[in-house]
């Protein structure tokens, strides 16, 4: 099946069997997983090949607003987000080095045609409070996002941001997980 032969159903139903996926085996890990988006996004390309929907890992930097443009003062902070540096700072090389994923954000693209897709937005809000301590003021985001950026426009304020060097480590990440409950095969196309 071509991915512009899904119906909104169709991702619908692709996006619940994902998440639950993602949820049983980040509980069977001992994770939270509201904190998984590794987890949800490999569950997510599982549930999108047995569909023959080819997909691909992403992760870098991610970025929502936390509060509505009217309630912006300019003094708190307008955004949540996952940011993406580098591993030049000791706490990303640690975390690495350790087996854990640094500051990132991991999501899904689809190919031909590409559309970007994030099962796990729906936790930010609580993400965001448990992170930072901060309340999500604005409006919640969507319970997932399925968007074609060459056609749809992002919602305003709204950055996804892949970077080369944070997709390998979340790929170091995934085959450090082959004795998951969940065995999740990758495709990497060009890489």
């Amino acid at each position: 099946m071509a991915y512009g032969d899904l119906t909104e159903l169709d991702r619908h139903k692709i996006v619940a069997e994902a998440r639950k996926l993602g949820e049983d085996w980040a509980k069977s890990l001992g994770w939270d997983p509201e904190s998984c988006c590794l987890l949800h996004s490999l569950a997510l390309i599982d549930r999108l090949k047995r569909r023959e929907v080819d997909a691909i890992l992403q992760a870098g930097s991610a970025s929502w607003p936390r509060i509505r443009p009217d309630q912006d003062d300019g003094k708190i902070l307008s955004h949540f987000s996952y940011v993406w540096g580098d591993l030049t700072t000791s706490e990303s090389l640690f975390m690495v080095l350790a087996g854990r994923m640094p500051e990132m954000h991991v999501w899904v693209a689809v190919l031909d045609p590409l559309a970007i897709v994030d099962i796990t937005i729906k936790y930010w809000p609580k993400q965001c409070k448990k992170c930072t301590g901060m309340d999500w003021l604005g409006d919640s985001p969507p319970d997932y996002v399925w968007l074609h950026p060459d056609i749809e426009k992002w919602p305003e304020g709204v950055v996804y941001e892949p970077n080369e060097t944070a997709i390998q480590i979340a790929l170091l990440m995934a085959d450090s997980l082959d004795d998951s409950p969940h065995k999740v095969q990758r495709k990497i196309s060009g890489r």
